[in-house]
């Protein structure tokens, strides 16, 4: 892939049942082809198709919560 085919580089939700929450994404994502990517276990697991772009974890302060939970990242070059 030469060129990356998006401006979002990743996404984050806030959760507050992490097991629960990647076992609905593991069956609705795979629907897409998309996969676990990475995980860091007990805090976040992030999926994608290529490299991981879109994430599910527990919020810093531990509940997600309005204005709280959700994260964009764009990609940019300089």
């Amino acid at each position: 892939m030469d060129e990356i085919p998006s401006i979002i580089n990743h996404l984050s939700v806030g959760t507050k049942n992490l097991p629960a929450t990647t076992t609905f994404y593991d069956v609705v994502l795979a629907t897409i082809g998309a996969s676990r990517q990475h995980e860091v276990p007990g805090v976040a697991v992030a999926y994608g198709k290529y490299f991981p772009e879109f994430w599910v974890q527990l919020p810093l302060e531990g509940t997600a919560c309005v204005g709280n939970g959700i994260h964009v990242a764009f990609f940019c070059s300089v």
